[in-house]
């Protein structure tokens, strides 16, 4: 089954707004009338837009990772009863497998819930 990436595309395209939105604010003329608050208003529109979809994703995207995560944890854990243990490393004729990585989150950690 291919893998689908559920946040390149998505995250491409509010990159690609983000420089927009900085571009045009460099080259605005504030000194007009008006066009301040109009700057102003882009980007706090632009804000509550991202607050928005990180909530979003937190609430639907994450909530559903982690429940697939937890099937797939308990579907495919190896039996660890000291009858099927291996009393050494040695005698399973491979070297065992690495200690698990710690989970991480790429967000500041003031936005990250679902460590």
């Amino acid at each position: 089954m291919p893998k689908i990436d559920l946040y390149r595309n998505v995250h491409m395209g509010q990159r690609a707004r983000l420089f927009a939105l900085a571009t045009e604010l460099g080259a605005a003329d504030v000194c007009h009338s008006g066009a301040a608050a109009e700057q102003a208003a882009r980007c706090l529109a632009m804000t509550r837009e991202l607050r928005e979809h990180a909530d979003h994703e937190d609430t639907f995207i994450h909530q559903l990772l982690r429940e697939r995560a937890l099937r797939r944890r308990t579907r495919w854990r190896p039996s660890t009863s000291a009858s099927t243990r291996p009393s050494s490393r040695w005698t399973s004729g491979h070297a065992p497998s690495p200690a698990p990585r710690p989970r991480t989150c790429r967000r500041p950690s003031t936005l990250c819930t679902w460590r």
